[in-house]
């Protein structure tokens, strides 16, 4: 997208966008090409589970969520994902104040979302777990067949 229609413009000329979602990383909360996250820019401190639009070194725009809070930046990481990043407080653009899920507005400070934020650690857990024994027996069961 040229910088004439970027992300980052819109944000700062419009005050607030609604984004539709590409990608599974914030999954099941959030359905690829179906549901949609309402963004703002970022206008308080940033806590452990908001849902941030950042941009990574290689100019993507990505939707995760902050898992911790560290001097140097935040740790973040999509729900549907294993592994995390640290990102800079310069890199974040956005944040999500509200989600449509099923066209349904959700604002993020909703209970049940709140909730659904806390559990995320121990799906985190379970799906390192669930991948153990795929990344020790897949290598062992490719050497045995050639």
């Amino acid at each position: 997208m040229s910088e004439e229609y970027s992300t980052e413009r819109l944000l700062r000329e419009q005050g607030s966008l609604v984004h539709t979602i590409k990608g599974v990383s914030m999954m099941p909360l959030l359905d690829q090409n179906k549901d949609a996250v309402h963004l703002i820019p970022v206008n308080r401190e940033l806590q452990k589970n908001d849902i941030v639009l950042f941009k990574r070194a290689n100019g993507a725009l990505v939707l995760h969520r902050i898992i911790k809070i560290r001097e140097d930046g935040y740790v973040i990481r999509g729900d549907n994902c294993l592994g995390s990043e640290l990102v800079s407080r310069e890199n974040i653009i956005a944040i999500a104040d509200a989600v449509y899920k099923n066209g349904r507005y959700i604002p993020c400070n909703d209970k049940k979302l709140i909730k659904y934020a806390k559990k995320q650690p121990i799906t985190w857990f379970f799906r390192y777990l669930k991948n153990i024994p795929r990344a020790v027996y897949h290598p062992i069961f490719r050497r045995k067949n050639k």
